[in-house]
C-alpha cells in the first residue's frame, strides 16, 4: 500500500534516457477559440471514456464526440463567467463530465468552482473554495477524483501570498446527493509549491501534495482524511529535493502498488522536469528528462507537468509546457528508459508562451494518448500512437493473467477491435448469463442480462482494441 510501515524496505533503481522515441503524432485537429485571460492565456482540458468519446473542456465551453475530429457543437456550462482560468473535465463511471474551474488570479479574489450535467443540462456552478477560506492569497488549480458510487474529491492550492509562507492541500468531499463536506487541508511546503492532485481507483482516493517534498497520501475511502504519513517520491534522497522555486507536480495511480510521479522545478537561470515509476515495493528514483535556461522569470517553463498511462502497451507519457521556444513537450517511457525530449508539434508554428500550463495528456482506449495544448489563441487535439507490444494479459505489474477456461469468461480480457472468437471458447452457445463490463479504471461500459454468446459478440466486436473487465453471473 502507499502508507509506509516499520520494516517496509524499499529498493531505488536508475531509470536511463534514449535518444529518441518510436511514438508517432498524428494530425492536429482544431478545438475551439479562446481569448487571452488577463496576463495568462488559458488552457484546455481532455479525458476519455471508456467507449472512446471524447470530452474537452476549454474557456466555458465543452465539446464532446467519438473522435477528435467529429467534435459536437460546443456547450456553455458557465454561462456569463469570464477569465475561467484552469478548467479541467473529470469522467465518472457512467461516462458523465465533471468539471472544476478557476475564476480570479493574482490578488483577484480567486475561487474554485464545480459544475456537472443533471438530466443533460448542467447545473449552476458551486463553490468549492475562495481565498477568504483558505486564509491564503489565493484558491487555485483544482482537481476532481470521482467513484463508483458518484462520491467526489476536488482539491485546490490555497497559495500564500509570498514564498516564506506554508501553502496548503485544500479538499472536500461532494456526496451523490450533492451536499458539501468542510473544508479540510494537509499543510504543504513553502515557495508555491504545493498544487495538489487526487486520482481514485476501485474506490480507493489519493492525494499527491507537498509537505517537506512530494508525497502520495492515502489510500482512503468517500469523505475519509488524509494524513501526512504516505510515500515521498524522493525517499532520502536530498541531491533530488526541490532547492528553489517549484509549482508543480503530478502523478497518475494504476493500482495501490503501481504510479508514475512527475514534476517540474526552477532552477537557478533555468528549469526542469522529473519523473519517476513505483511498482511495487520498487520505487524508480525519479530522474530528469530536460532542462532549459530560459529569459522569462524564473523559468515559468516546464513546472505543471501531466502525465499518463498507455495502458494498451504500457508506455508512460509525461507532457510538460515549454516558454523557450513555446513547442510543448513529452517524452515516454518504454522498453525500460525514458525517451529524450521531444516537442508536441513543430517550430515552424512560430511563437506561443505557454504560461506554465503544458498539455494534458489522456489515454485512449486502445493503443495511444490524446493530447491536448494551446497554440496562440486555440485549443488543439492530437493523438500520440505508443509503438510497444500490445499486453494480451496485463498493462501493468499488479493484475494477474486471468486463466482462458471454457467457463471462465469472468476477469480481464484484452480485444482487439471486430475480434470475438474468444468469446464462443469461454461460454456456452446454450446458456444465458449476466455480464458487467468496464474498463481498466473500473469505469462501467454496461450492464447486460440474458445474454448468450452470440449477442456478446454482437456488442462486444464494437469495443476499440484494447483490455476490458468481465463480470459474469450465470
Amino acid at each position: 500500500m502507499i502508507t509506509l510501515r516499520k520494516g517496509v524496505v524499499l529498493f531505488f533503481t536508475l531509470a536511463v534516457i534514449i535518444p529518441a522515441t518510436s511514438a508517432t503524432l498524428e494530425d492536429i485537429h482544431l478545438v475551439g477559440s479562446i481569448p487571452t485571460v488577463d496576463w495568462v492565456k488559458g488552457q484546455g482540458w481532455v479525458d476519455v471514456y471508456s467507449d472512446g468519446t471524447i470530452h474537452v473542456v476549454y474557456e466555458a465551453k465543452y465539446k464532446s464526440g467519438p473522435s477528435i475530429d467529429n467534435l459536437g457543437e460546443a456547450e456553455v456550462y458557465a454561462p456569463g463567467v469570464t477569465g475561467i482560468w484552469n478548467p479541467k473535465v473529470f469522467l465518472d463511471y457512467q461516462g458523465e463530465p465533471h468539471i472544476v474551474y478557476q475564476t480570479g488570479l493574482g490578488g483577484e479574489a480567486s475561487s474554485v468552482w464545480y459544475t456537472t450535467k443533471k438530466d443533460g443540462n448542467w447545473i449552476t456552478p458551486e463553490k468549492f473554495t475562495d481565498r477568504s477560506e483558505t486564509g491564503q492569497n489565493r484558491a487555485m488549480i483544482p482537481s476532481l477524483a470521482i467513484d463508483s458510487a458518484g462520491n467526489i474529491l476536488a482539491c485546490s492550492w490555497a497559495v500564500s501570498s509570498n514564498k516564506t509562507t506554508r501553502n496548503a492541500a485544500t479538499y472536500r468531499w461532494r456526496s451523490p446527493d450533492g451536499t458539501w463536506s468542510s473544508l479540510k487541508a494537509l499543510e504543504g511546503g513553502l515557495n508555491w509549491s504545493t498544487t495538489p492532485k487526487v486520482e481514485e481507483v476501485n474506490g480507493d482516493f489519493y492525494m499527491l501534495y507537498q509537505g517537506s517534498d512530494w508525497h502520495i497520501a492515502g489510500p482512503v475511502k468517500a469523505g475519509g482524511t488524509f494524513s501526512t504519513d504516505g510515500i515521498g517520491v524522493h525517499a532520502n534522497d536530498t541531491s533530488l529535493h526541490w532547492t528553489v522555486l517549484n509549482e508543480g507536480a503530478n502523478f497518475t495511480v494504476i493500482d495501490a502498488d503501481t504510479m508514475v510521479f512527475t514534476s517540474g522545478y526552477r532552477i537557478s537561470g533555468g528549469c526542469a522536469v522529473m519523473a519517476g515509476i513505483r511498482m511495487g515495493t520498487n520505487f524508480q528514483i525519479p530522474v530528469q528528462l530536460g532542462t532549459f535556461t530560459s529569459p522569462h522569470r524564473d523559468c515559468e517553463s516546464m513546472i505543471h507537468p501531466d502525465v499518463a498511462v498507455d495502458k494498451a502497451t504500457g508506455a508512460k507519457i509525461v507532457t510538460a509546457p515549454n516558454s523557450v521556444d513555446s513547442s510543448g513537450l513529452f517524452w515516454v517511457y518504454e522498453n525500460d528508459a525514458w525517451t529524450s525530449t521531444q516537442k508536441v508539434y513543430d517550430d515552424e508554428w512560430g511563437m506561443q508562451f505557454s504560461d506554465r500550463i503544458g498539455p494534458n495528456v489522456a489515454d485512449l482506449p486502445g493503443r495511444g494518448v490524446i493530447l491536448c495544448f494551446r497554440h496562440n489563441d486555440n485549443i488543439y487535439l492530437r493523438k500520440l500512437v505508443t509503438e510497444g507490444k500490445l499486453l494480451e494479459d496485463s498493462t501493468v505489474t499488479g493484475i494477474t493473467p486471468v486463466s482462458r477456461t471454457r467457463e471462465s469468461l469472468s476477469g480481464l480480457r484484452f480485444i482487439e477491435s471486430g475480434n470475438t472468437s474468444f468469446i464462443s471458447t469461454l461460454v456456452p452457445t446454450n446458456k444465458n448469463f449476466s455480464v458487467k463490463i468496464s474498463d481498466l479504471n473500473g469505469k462501467v461500459i454496461g450492464t447486460y442480462k440474458q445474454m448468450n454468446a452470440q449477442a456478446l459478440v454482437a456488442i462486444v466486436k464494437h469495443f476499440p482494441t484494447g483490455l476490458y473487465m468481465f463480470d459474469v453471473k450465470k
